[in-house]
């Protein structure tokens, strides 16, 4: 089944931050969610509805610009709706944490 998820982030530049001793660019992202699908699973007619919020931040090389760290929380709630021979909804709450830390391959 496919899912449409809308997303309507919102970017702002921070500037620079240091690290360890390091200084960084620092990119900020957050801005809610929306999810949604119909399908069919087994005969029975399922609708899948969400909405949720995400905030995440991205530290950039101040030389290069490339990526240097990415972390993203987002937090979503959603339910599914299941119509048929067993009609049910089923709430549910995700919640992922996402780090993301590049490193040079020589």
């Amino acid at each position: 089944m496919a899912m449409i998820v809308q997303t309507e982030d919102e970017y702002s530049f921070e500037g620079a931050v240091t690290e360890n001793g390091v200084e960084y660019y620092r990119i900020n992202k957050s801005g809610p969610t929306k999810v949604s699908a119909e399908g069919a699973l087994e005969g029975m007619d399922m609708h899948i509805e969400g909405t949720g919020m995400s905030e995440s931040y991205s530290l950039l090389d101040k030389a290069t610009l490339l990526p240097v760290r990415m972390e993203e929380k987002t937090g979503m709630d959603m339910s599914i709706i299941i119509s048929g021979p067993q009609s049910m909804a089923i709430p549910m709450t995700q919640n992922t944490e996402t780090k993301i830390q590049f490193s040079e391959v020589k």
